[in-house]
C-alpha cells in the first residue's frame, strides 16, 4: 500500500518504527488546515506557525502511545491547536482574531472599486465584533462556522457539552448582531433579510 493511501493511524504506527517519511506525510496532510485554524484563532501568521509546530511536536512525542478510542487523529490535532491558542490568549490577554472571511478582495480602480471598499469595511467591522467576543464564544464561532465542525465535534474538542456549545453560539450571534447594529453595518432592513436566510456553516 502506498504511503498516501495509509490511514493516519497507520502512519503513526510507522512513525513509532522510525519511518520518518510517515510522519512527514502526516505533517503535509494536515498542516494547511491546522495553520488556517491557528491563524483564525490568533490573527497572526507567526503565532499560527508556532502553534502548528508545537502541535506536531506533541504528536511526534505521543505517537508511541496514541490510542484513537473513537477520536480521529485530525480531531486530536485540532483540539491541541485550539487549546494552545486558548492558553496563549489567556497568558497574553489579547483579543485579536481575524474575521472568518478575512481575506480581503483587492481594491482597484475599476467601477466596482467602491463596492470592494465597502465590502472591506464591512469585513473589518465583522473582525472587530468577533475580536470583542469572550474567548469561548470566539472558539466555537471559529470552529463551527470557520472550520465546519458539528456542535458535537466542537464540544468534544474543547471539553464542554453540546448544550454549552449551542448556548455560546447563541450568545455570540446576539453579541455580533448588536455590535454590527451599533456600528451601522446591520440596519433593520438588513437584519430582516438575514432572518429570512438561515446562517449556514462555512
Amino acid at each position: 500500500m502506498a504511503e498516501s493511501d495509509q490511514s493516519d493511524d497507520d502512519l503513526l504506527a510507522a512513525t513509532t518504527r522510525g519511518e520518518e517519511r510517515a510522519f512527514a506525510l502526516l505533517v503535509s496532510r494536515h498542516a494547511d488546515k491546522l495553520r488556517g485554524l491557528a491563524f483564525r484563532l490568533t490573527g497572526n501568521s507567526a503565532d499560527a506557525d508556532d502553534l502548528v509546530q508545537e502541535a506536531f511536536c506533541r504528536a511526534f512525542v505521543q505517537a508511541k502511545t496514541w490510542r484513537h478510542e473513537g477520536i480521529r487523529f485530525s480531531t486530536w490535532l485540532y483540539r491541541v491547536v485550539t487549546n494552545l491558542a486558548f492558553d496563549r490568549s489567556r497568558r497574553l490577554k489579547t483579543r485579536r482574531l481575524v474575521a472568518l472571511d478575512a481575506v480581503a478582495e483587492p481594491i482597484d480602480e475599476r467601477p466596482d472599486a467602491l463596492d470592494n471598499m465597502n465590502e472591506n469595511e464591512r469585513r473589518q467591522a465583522v473582525n472587530k465584533a468577533i475580536s470583542n467576543l469572550p474567548e469561548r464564544q470566539r472558539q466555537v464561532v471559529v470552529l463551527t462556522y470557520g472550520e465546519g465542525l458539528s456542535n458535537a465535534e466542537v464540544a468534544g474538542m474543547i471539553g464542554i457539552t453540546i448544550e454549552a456549545v449551542e448556548a455560546a453560539l447563541t450568545r455570540a450571534r446576539i453579541s455580533l448582531r448588536d455590535q454590527l447594529r451599533e456600528s451601522g453595518w446591520m440596519t433593520e432592513e438588513k437584519e430582516n433579510e438575514r432572518r429570512s436566510r438561515p446562517l449556514h456553516r462555512a
